[in-house]
């Protein structure tokens, strides 16, 4: 059969086709699951079903219907519309619920962590000599939640606690928020110590106020970050201040982050002279490593002295004996830029001065005055400095002005001393741990991977709860692996063993448990299994004790943690007893106390005299009698004892349900609290203000509106708003002001864009020695010289330019000469000395002429037609012409040879060869050469020795007269020297002594010379003179044989005075960085 379609098919539908069924469905798969943009599968469908010249077909769908499609199907994801709603859904989800803690609506919070998390921090802190968790807050990962009224919500910042687990990111702790002050940080922190974990030993955060306040208030005994400050000052000067009053943790702040904060002071990004930014943050960051207030004190009073003296060098007029002496600016400089150049001679310069000068008992006294006078502050301390340095040096006069002279970064230096414990080592005796610095990388890395890796794919920032449920899955599988490869979690062997000794009916005389492991231990009471239902912080006792007419069947399970602190533990151990017997006798509960009186008389029937429990959490004591199943109810913080008492005369038929909620050392930490009281109530009186000081106390005219303290108007109070002045005015006292200060300050997180540029200098750089910086000009305005950038004649699209009597010239092929001027530019830029010579030979050498012009601001236009006028009379070819008549100039030349051309007038060295007959017809003959040539041999060299065989004079025997002459060397200004490595076997025959013989070598049988740059020895002692390294020249070869070829390409790697490499590319837009990788070296240059 056959079948005839006709009709008119190529007609355009006039709608599109419908998106529905399995066509919806491959779009909606591949724009979720591959992340498709709908306007990109647009296309993708057109590339496919379209050929050139289609109408657009009915079955691609329009961007409309695919954004609507993908919109719904987004939308059937979610669990609710509103995010807050639907994370509290996920709350009660099986596979949110031990992991969502609490949700805030209004200002939104969540706190989220899981049970798995707590069990792997128990035992990292028991494991670990110093638990440290670092904290931070990161933005840009939840969108703003739209409130009813259609106002948005503030930024949502993700909060979370990093520790490092055997060399892995551990996340401790996590909350999104939208408040961003210290109560909101507070509550979290709480909140997750009340899960039944410890503090850490040492907490590290940036120097964000409302973290770090946050963290001392959770985490010490202290109630705000003024209070720490001000003890640890007290224990640092050793002043009535007891050794238990030591803060519970080590409150630390990022180093790089305190250096980046110092950077980034007006003062020092505004001075003309950039040395002086290196100096003064240089100069902090050894304050950093001061292990005492004396080294300290010492640092302080020269960066003070610097930046407050007007005058530097020698003092003006004379002085004892007419010795004239160096200013105090001068002397500091001196002393700073010793210790910034070689810590090892800071640290034994403060060794021998605490050894040799200062005994224990005079410490101490001078501790003690000290402390009394500045009133407990690091700050205050430090501004005693300040007015002790400028009273030094306000009087003198020196032979100059100081270029360092920068008062407004007193202040700065004061305020950064307000934190001094907190971004230094100056604590770490105090505590016996720690570092000097510490870094917070461990969250910065956290953060960095959930954005680039784990949201990889998704545009953030994203939906509150899309972000909560996608981070809370990748964390489960994180722990999960973490708790497998490490075996963090204990299992349930040996668990006879660990409570099975302790188990005796007839002589139970007493029970201590401690553990810092989840026990788990299982005895079955008539066959019948207690059945709990509680959470990782629980700690359960369930059994029955008979007497010897009955048998002992028990189900036992025991989740105990041992507790850090040692001398609280003991403590507690020996006085715990007493403490429960009270807590159960103050009880209201009647049966409580009908249980005690049964069990005392049952105890003392069968010797149990008692029970000894120690823990951190709640307590819940349970008794079932009858052989009667019991199934508590536990909560979070549960600590549970359930169990049957029964003697062989009576029974027991009460059922009895005890909690008892203890904070984490309660004990311990009530003692600190009341101690540290007393202290900070004394310390509070005390005043800062001068009147104070001198004894004239308030008349109660003015007082502080908050504690209603008499203060003076001014000196010890500020401003209170919206209070009138004048008689009676309502103050603040500084104490109630700092404290809300702190109390009010928020997080601060703002997101950048990220460039793409690598970082010029690390932060980490700041710590480091760096020798030499003894030696630089502190007084040089500005750090180095910059030169024009020559670009290569082909990159100017072979546009002719016009010389007279020339005509059109073009320029091809000029990295070899700009290779070398760049470099010879930069040694006129960086030594005086050699600038002086090219200057003096200027006016006869064109060479010397032009690379002077290139330290001149000129434009690279003019520069490349006195470049053409340069190089015309070596390199221009009077057989080719284009058309038009344009003349070519063709630089395509090795650097030895151009160096011969163009370095007439300066040569490297000069061979006197003089006879000592002086009747001889050829007594005296000099030649000069441009180029010094040394053998490497199979790409191997000693410079050094090389040069030193190479400039050693020499008597040979006269050819015309028999008698001696002698060849004397005399190097010049600039020594250009060509390496040419050769095979071994030619050894013999290349010889520094026969050296006209590399001549006869053909160059493209010359092998490479592969060096890095730290290889080339940066100076040369040249017959008693120092040259300095100016910079090398480099070859680049399309070939790889590893031999020098006839085409390649020259580049110049210049070495400046601030002790950093260049990259002279003429191919390039400007000058870049080098690689640390190994460089065909063909010329080094050294000049005076």
């Amino acid at each position: 059969m056959e079948c005839n379609y006709s009709g008119n098919y190529k007609i355009s539908h006039s709608k599109k086709r419908k998106l529905f069924g399995s066509e919806k469905i491959r779009a909606l798969t591949t724009m979720l699951n591959e992340n498709v943009n709908p306007s990109v599968f647009n296309r993708i469908e057109a590339s496919r079903l379209m050929s050139e010249g289609d109408k657009a077909p009915a079955q691609i769908p329009s961007l409309i219907s695919l954004r609507t499609a993908k919109s719904r199907a987004i939308s059937l994801t979610r669990l609710h519309q509103d995010p807050v709603i639907a994370i509290n859904i996920m709350k009660y989800n099986s596979s949110f619920c031990s992991t969502i803690r609490d949700i805030g609506y209004d200002g939104f919070f969540v706190h989220f962590w899981s049970n798995l998390q707590l069990r792997i921090y128990k035992d990292c802190y028991s494991k670990c000599k110093i638990p440290s968790i670092s904290f931070d807050a990161t933005g840009g990962c939840c969108r703003k939640i739209k409130r009813p009224d259609n106002t948005m919500s503030s930024n949502l910042f993700l909060y979370e606690g990093v520790m490092e687990v055997d060399g892995k990111t551990f996340t401790v702790c996590s909350m999104i928020s939208e408040k961003h002050d210290t109560l909101s940080i507070c509550t979290w922190l709480k909140r997750w110590l009340k899960c039944g974990v410890k503090s850490p030993k040492m907490a590290i955060s940036d120097q964000s106020l409302a973290l770090m306040s946050a963290i001392v208030q959770s985490f010490t005994q202290y109630n705000s970050l003024e209070e720490y400050l001000r003890i640890c000052f007290k224990l640092i000067m050793n002043t009535q201040v007891n050794e238990k009053d030591i803060p519970l943790c080590f409150v630390r702040n990022d180093i790089n982050h305190f250096v980046k904060l110092i950077s980034q002071w007006t003062p020092l990004k505004k001075s003309k002279f950039p040395r002086t930014r290196q100096l003064f943050i240089r100069s902090m960051t050894l304050l950093i490593y001061c292990s005492s207030m004396e080294e300290a004190k010492q640092i302080l009073e020269a960066i003070f002295k610097v930046a407050l003296s007007k005058y530097d060098g020698l003092c003006l007029g004379a002085t004892n004996n007419n010795i004239t002496e160096e200013t105090p600016c001068a002397k500091s400089k001196k002393y700073l830029q010793s210790l910034i150049s070689n810590k090892s001679s800071y640290f034994q310069t403060f060794d021998n001065y605490i050894e040799n000068t200062i005994s224990n008992e005079e410490s101490n006294s001078v501790n003690e005055s000290i402390c009394a006078d500045i009133d407990s502050s690091f700050m205050n301390w430090a501004s005693i400095i300040a007015n002790r340095s400028k009273i030094d040096v306000e009087q003198l006069e020196g032979e100059y002005d100081n270029a360092q002279y920068v008062p407004e970064i007193v202040p700065l230096v004061l305020n950064a001393m307000k934190l001094y414990p907190c971004w230094s080592g100056i604590m770490t005796k105090t505590f016996k741990y720690g570092d000097a610095s510490v870094s917070s990388c461990r969250v910065e890395s956290n953060f960095n991977n959930i954005k680039n890796r784990v949201f990889n794919g998704d545009n953030l920032p994203m939906r509150v709860d899309n972000f909560l449920e996608k981070l809370v899955s990748y964390y489960n599988g994180d722990h999960l692996l973490l708790q497998s490869s490490d075996s963090i979690v204990t299992t349930n062997s040996n668990i006879d063993e660990n409570l099975g000794s302790n188990l005796d009916t007839n002589n139970y005389n007493s029970q201590t448990v401690s553990s810092n492991k989840s026990i788990i231990n299982e005895h079955h009471l008539n066959d019948q299994e207690l059945e709990t239902d509680c959470t990782d912080e629980g700690f359960y006792i369930g059994g029955t004790i008979n007497n010897s007419n009955q048998k002992l069947y028990n189900k036992n399970v025991v989740q105990i943690e041992e507790d850090q602190d040692m001398e609280c533990t003991e403590k507690r151990k020996t006085s715990t007893g007493t403490i429960l017997n009270n807590e159960f006798n103050t009880n209201i509960c009647l049966p409580c106390k009908n249980i005690d009186e049964n069990l005392g008389s049952n105890l003392d029937t069968n010797n149990y005299n008692s029970q000894t429990v120690s823990s951190n959490k709640s307590i819940i004591n349970e008794h079932h009698l009858n052989d009667q199943e019991l199934e508590p109810d536990c909560t979070d913080e549960g600590f549970y004892i359930g169990g049957t008492i029964n003697n062989s005369n009576q029974k027991l038929y009460n059922k009895n349900v005890v909690q008892i909620e203890e904070d984490q050392d309660m004990e311990c930490t009530e003692k600190r609290k009341t101690s540290t009281g007393t202290i900070l109530n004394n310390e509070f009186k005390t005043n800062i203000c001068l009147p104070c000081k001198n004894g004239d106390f308030p008349t109660g005219i003015h007082r502080c509106a908050f504690c209603n303290r008499s203060v003076h108007l001014f000196g010890c109070s500020v401003n209170l708003v919206d209070s009138e002045e004048g008689y009676g005015e309502s103050r603040i006292c500084l104490l109630c002001f700092n404290q809300s200060e702190e109390n009010n300050a928020e997080e601060q997180w703002q997101k950048k864009n990220i460039s793409n540029r690598p970082p010029i200098r690390s932060a980490n750089s700041y710590l480091t020695s760096q020798p030499g910086f003894d030696h630089l000009d502190l007084s040089q305005n500005g750090s180095i010289k910059a030169i024009i950038f020559l670009k290569n004649g082909n990159t100017f699209q072979n546009k002719p330019c016009t010389l007279p009597g020339i005509g059109k010239v073009i320029l091809n092929n000029s990295c070899s000469p700009d290779s070398l001027m760049s470099i010879l530019a930069c040694a006129a830029a960086d030594s005086k000395v050699y600038y002086d010579y090219l200057s003096s030979i200027s006016k006869k050498d064109k060479t010397a002429k032009f690379i002077i012009s290139m330290l001149n601001t000129k434009t690279r236009k003019v520069m490349h037609k006195e470049r053409i006028i340069l190089l015309a009379p070596y390199f221009l070819s009077k057989d080719k012409h284009l058309i038009g008549g344009i003349s070519t100039i063709d630089a395509m030349d090795t650097l030895s040879s151009t160096a011969h051309k163009m370095l007439k007038n300066m040569p490297s060295y000069k061979k006197i060869n003089q006879c000592t007959n002086f009747t001889c017809e050829d007594f005296s003959s000099e030649q000069s050469y441009e180029v010094v040539k040394l053998t490497a041999i199979d790409g191997k060299i000693n410079i050094q020795k090389e040069v030193d065989i190479f400039f050693k004079n020499e008597t040979t025997i006269c050819s015309y007269c028999d008698s001696k002459r002698n060849i004397t060397v005399n190097v010049k200004k600039n020594v250009l020297i060509e390496l040419v490595s050769i095979p071994k076997e030619l050894e013999a025959s290349t010889s520094a002594l026969d050296i006209d013989i590399i001549n006869d070598i053909q160059q493209n049988y010359a092998g490479e010379t592969l060096l890095t740059l730290d290889e080339i020895p940066k100076t040369l002692n040249v017959n008693g003179h120092t040259y300095y390294i100016r910079g090398t020249i480099v070859f680049n070869s399309g070939l790889r044989t590893g031999l020098r070829v006839t085409s390649g390409h020259y580049k110049a790697f210049a070495y400046r005075k601030n002790n950093y490499w260049e990259v002279y590319d003429d191919l390039k837009d400007g000058i870049t960085q080098p690689k640390a990788i190994k460089n065909n070296v063909e010329v080094i240059i050294y000049t005076i």
